[in-house]
């Protein structure tokens, strides 16, 4: 991964798994996005699960 080095705040999903703290993702995963700066760590820690969650209700 290029887009993204140490210390960048990040958000995303695997789409399976647990939530965690750290993780490790291939370079071929889609679902990793720096955060915006005006949004905290607590808020798009649900991103990931509501858009998912809209997704599947549509």
């Amino acid at each position: 991964m290029t887009d993204f080095k140490v210390g960048d705040h990040v958000f995303g999903t695997t789409m399976r798994g647990a939530a965690t703290e750290q993780l490790i993702f291939s370079t071929k995963e889609r679902g990793l996005f720096h955060r915006p700066d005006f949004v905290e760590d607590d808020v798009t820690s649900t991103l990931a699960v509501a858009g998912h969650t809209a997704a599947v209700a549509l």
